[in-house]
């Protein structure tokens, strides 16, 4: 029905007897992950128990598959930039012979805990997480809550960026851009203000009519309205995002920052990279801030019903005006 906060409310039951419930992955999205212990191949006890407070990519591979190899650029790269931030990476072989995972690891340096139990598909973790498909990486975020079970290339990193950056209570990324209009915009300008900074293809945008509603009401009190269209406007066109917010009269600043944008980078702080159109983070997102610069509230994906909406994100303004 598209109520997701109560589909957090009442979670599905867990796995009572594994023989008889077998979930398909996907099913584990939302809900918590449950703490497990395994032992790595130098031995080391693993327990997720101890990554609480942490990111953690679970990632499932094995040697033999060929679609996993090509993924290992990518997901060291955002070992290399999160590591020291309080990511984690755990790999699960579904090898069955150790001498392969252990000459993959090392030609491939790859500096995560490797789990291996020698069983392949019959891994006692693939199955009880009901793993179908190698690769499978699985983000895990700080609090156990499984973001997601099937991120691979850009998208993992782009979906990191926007959990970590529309965290409550953490400073948005520091930005500076020019508006349509030839205005600047950055965490600066937008000191001692509440902002609303919203991504999506703009002119696909129906909630743009409430926050056009929102920004009249509370402008002068100190609320602002910035839009990011990052999905694919017009090929290198500003104009025509121009033309377009100037025709409807919509409020507020709208920045250019599709991928081949001059704004991109903006875009890219907040995880809408080069895989906008077919990235993790579902467009229409948005992001609320206080007068600090600080996250109050955020979401993305499909606002199903856009009364309610505007009706808890005008709370959420005068709240903090």
């Amino acid at each position: 029905m598209g109520e997701t906060e109560l589909s957090k409310k009442y979670p599905w039951a867990g796995h009572k007897d594994l023989i008889e419930v077998k979930w398909k992955q996907e099913a584990w999205e939302g809900l918590e992950l449950p703490n497990f212990s395994a032992t790595a191949l130098d031995g080391t006890p693993i327990s997720v128990s101890d990554y609480r407070g942490k990111m953690v990519v679970l990632n499932f591979c094995a040697k033999w598959c060929g679609f996993c190899e090509p993924e290992i650029p990518y997901l060291k790269e955002v070992y290399a930039e999160y590591h020291d931030k309080g990511l984690e990476v755990i790999g699960v072989s579904l090898d069955e012979n150790e001498n392969e995972i252990r000459e993959f690891t090392e030609e491939h340096e790859i500096p995560w805990q490797q789990i291996f139990d020698g069983k392949g598909w019959k891994s006692e973790l693939a199955q009880f997480f009901g793993v179908t498909k190698v690769p499978s990486q699985w983000l895990i975020d700080r609090d156990g809550t499984i973001l997601s079970v099937d991120t691979g290339r850009e998208q993992l990193s782009q979906l990191v960026k926007w959990t970590e950056a529309t965290r409550i209570g953490n400073m948005i990324p520091d930005f500076n851009a020019v508006d349509v209009d030839g205005k600047t915009v950055s965490n600066a300008t937008l000191k001692g203000k509440v902002a609303l900074l919203h991504f999506s293809y703009i002119h696909q945008v129906p909630e743009l009519e409430r926050i056009n509603e929102l920004y009249i009401k509370h402008h002068e009190n100190g609320f602002e309205a910035i839009g990011f269209d990052v999905g694919g406007w017009w090929r290198d066109e500003e104009e025509k995002l121009r033309d377009f917010i100037r025709g409807e009269n919509h409020q507020g600043h709208y920045i250019y920052a599709e991928q081949d944008g001059k704004h991109a980078a903006v875009g890219e702080l907040f995880g809408f990279g080069h895989s906008s159109l077919i990235g993790k983070v579902a467009l229409p997102a948005f992001i609320l801030i206080d007068t600090n610069g600080k996250v109050i509230d955020a979401r993305n994906g499909k606002v199903h019903s856009p009364e309610a909406w505007a009706t808890r994100l005008e709370k959420l303004i005068t709240d903090n005006l």
